[in-house]
């Protein structure tokens, strides 16, 4: 459920702050903000930076970054006070933190603070999406960002685990520099990690810290299980038979949830009648943790294995459905998604079908998936409109049938 480089920079810093700020909304593409001295000092020094493009208009709703579209914030930023040092050196290390302020960091964050981090945040991910799109981002503009993140960083306190929103401030930036430092130099997800000490949502390491941190955590991202907040639930989606998305009879049927985190689709879908459903995840934390939630005795047929999803272990042609909320998402940040999507076609048997709930529009992950085998019988796509009291978002449902 989290959250590659095409038209979208798949960054997902702000995917975590929906367990703190759920019902922010970010703006439209349709909707910009004066321009930041991030955004200033990356056109000052890089004269041929990228002009904006239009979107198509099946975008709509969509930004460039995955940050901003898991958060959806509407609040349009301007004056971010971003300070830029002139330096020819390569991005700094990072060691869980870097630089701070002379004068040094402050003590706590008050909630309009937090919120104008999530700002900033939002708006440099928002840029560097726009430079990877552009094929702009190498290691002089990533310097250039990495200096921008020095100065979030300064203004945040040291980071105590104790507090979630302090926390989740520093896991996305430190996130966010290493999704920039991963695709402006072209490092793996163990590269980056050997040499700067940093992760991205592509990385079994970041998610095996980010369970360890929230044990108890229960969090489902893009749509709630049977909680109204658009004109449909998950549950409408995938169980309503006249659904375009209807999972089917469960009878008989074995499912398999690919990155199943700490999600609660599986055990509504358990409850359902799908009582053969094998949860993968690429974190043993986070397995080991549903594994004890969901006791065998408790819940027959739901099994949780720590797999890749790169290299199922599973037979040909041995699963009637496969559910992805996401993790698709997180894996094209440093990730080919292609072979994962290839795997799932090799373990569905014919008239099985791989489900993918996503930021992406059908142009993304339908194309994905038809990249990855042209053999598919038939492919459809569901558009679902949030609404909240701040604004609007959307979901995408996309289905594929072998």
């Amino acid at each position: 459920h989290r959250i590659g480089w095409g038209p979208h920079f798949e960054l997902a810093p702000l995917a975590v702050m929906g367990r703190i700020i759920p019902q922010a909304v970010f703006e439209t593409p349709e909707q910009t903000s004066a321009p930041s001295e991030a955004a200033e000092g990356v056109r000052k020094r890089k004269s041929d930076a990228p002009k904006k493009k239009s979107k198509p208009k099946e975008e709509a709703g969509t930004s460039l970054s995955f940050a901003g579209r898991a958060v959806f914030l509407v609040v349009v930023c301007s004056g971010l006070y971003f300070q830029f040092l002139s330096t020819d050196s390569g991005p700094a290390k990072s060691a869980g933190g870097s630089r701070k302020a002379q004068d040094g960091p402050p003590s706590a964050l008050s909630a309009s603070d937090s919120i104008d981090l999530l700002m900033q945040l939002n708006e440099l991910a928002d840029l560097a999406g726009k430079l990877a799109a552009a094929q702009k981002l190498d290691e002089e503009t990533v310097t250039i960002l990495g200096e921008s993140l020095d100065a979030i960083e300064s203004q945040l306190p040291p980071r105590d685990k104790s507090d979630s929103v302090l926390d989740g401030l520093w896991e996305m930036v430190l996130t966010v520099r290493g999704q920039i430092y991963a695709k402006g130099l072209g490092l793996s997800d163990e590269e980056l990690e050997k040499k700067y000490n940093l992760t991205t949502y592509s990385s079994p390491t970041h998610w095996d810290d980010h369970y360890a941190r929230n044990q108890d955590e229960e969090f489902d991202w893009y749509l709630d299980w049977d909680k109204k907040e658009a004109n449909t639930t998950l549950k409408d989606v995938f169980l309503h038979p006249e659904s375009s998305m209807f999972l089917g009879d469960p009878a008989g049927k074995k499912m398999m949830i690919l990155g199943s985190g700490n999600s609660l689709v599986s055990e509504k879908l358990h409850g359902a009648g799908w009582s053969d459903i094998t949860n993968i995840d690429i974190s043993k934390i986070v397995i080991d943790q549903m594994k004890e939630r969901y006791p065998a005795e408790k819940y027959p047929g739901m099994n949780w294995l720590v797999m890749d999803a790169n290299k199922l272990e599973f037979e040909d042609e041995s699963l009637d459905a496969v559910v992805d909320k996401g993790t698709l998402d997180a894996m094209q940040v440093n990730i080919d998604v292609l072979k994962p999507i290839q795997e799932v076609y090799r373990t569905l048997k014919p008239g099985g079908s791989l489900t993918s709930v996503t930021f992406d529009p059908a142009t993304k992950r339908v194309g994905q998936m038809q990249a990855a085998n042209d053999a598919w019988a038939s492919c459809s796509s569901l558009t679902i409109q949030k609404e909240t009291s701040l604004g609007e978002s959307f979901v995408f449902v996309h289905k594929c049938i072998k």
